[in-house]
């Protein structure tokens, strides 16, 4: 909330304040808040994430088809695909995007930690375990706080 009200037009302010939002549950303040954001990759992939969860499937579903149809060599882009897929319980196409982003040695964990609500769908997964294993990262984020 700070940095909206210090920066409102720095572009990560909106989806990582909506992310917030829907991982404590208040999805109508999420949802009003995704509504107004407008980010690159891979924050268009955090704003799907939480549109698709509070109901806004229709633009959910064009951001992630934007994330589809960007090229492979696109900075973080699969990130944001593993981010907007998390959103709708394809978790085969969110971890695909996940080991794909690690391969990539995209900066994954950066972005949003394994603890967040987001991974809740995929964190029990054995799949998960050994990509989180394969990247140097295990021990991390299989508990939420």
């Amino acid at each position: 909330r700070g940095a909206r009200h210090m920066d409102p037009t720095l572009i990560t302010t909106f989806p990582i304040l909506a992310l917030e939002r829907a991982g404590s549950g208040k999805l109508d303040q999420a949802l009003e808040i995704a509504r107004h954001a407008n980010a690159p990759i891979p924050f268009n992939g955090m704003t799907a994430y939480v549109l698709q969860k509070a109901g806004d499937v229709t633009r959910a579903a064009d951001l992630r088809r934007q994330l589809d149809e960007a090229p492979d060599s696109t900075w973080m882009v699969h990130t944001g695909r593993m981010f907007a897929y998390l959103g709708t319980g394809d978790t085969a196409k969110a971890l695909t995007a996940l080991e794909t982003a690690f391969a990539q040695q995209e900066i994954v964990a950066h972005w949003v930690p394994f603890v967040d609500p987001m991974y809740d769908a995929i964190r029990g997964s054995r799949r998960f375990a050994d990509i989180v294993r394969r990247a140097g990262l295990e021990g991390r984020g299989f508990e939420r706080r």
